[in-house]
This record gives structure tokens, sequence and C-alpha cells, in this order.
């Protein structure tokens, strides 16, 4: 779906475990909700440039990690 919705030039995948996807977004969602997301995105996944794990990170440490990676990846546009 990804890749028909944008197909875009990188894709960055970011991942984050259970729990911590209900402490950070609220979310009422079982076990069972989060594994099937974890399927629907399972594309994505293995297909991304770069995969992020989130669980010990701040917001601007993921940043960062993916600006690097943008800077350093063949082919990008100068801007």
């Amino acid at each position: 779906m990804w890749k028909r919705l944008t197909n875009p030039d990188i894709l960055i995948y970011l991942t984050v475990s259970y729990p911590l996807t209900l402490e950070r977004r609220k979310l009422d969602w079982t076990e069972g909700e989060y594994a099937e997301q974890l399927h629907r995105l399972q594309h994505a996944r293995e297909h991304a440039n770069l995969n992020i794990d989130t669980d010990h990170l701040r917001p601007k440490g993921v940043l960062d990690l993916a600006l690097a990676f943008i800077e350093k990846f063949p082919d990008t546009p100068d801007t």
C-alpha cells in the first residue's frame, strides 16, 4: 500500500514496542491488534531503506538518525 500511495525515494520504518505504543499515543488496542498492525506493515518494514527502533530514543534522536541517513543516501537531490 505504501508503494502505491506515495512510492517514496527513501522509506524509513519506525519500530516501537507494544507497551510504548500505549504509553506514547494513549492507544486503546490489544496486543493482537498491535500484532495485526505489524503484519500489515511487514512489506514496508522489509523494503525500508532504514529501520529505527525508537524504544530507547527521544524524538530528537529519531530525527537525528533519519537526517544523518538521508544526507548519506545515494541519489538524494541537493537542497
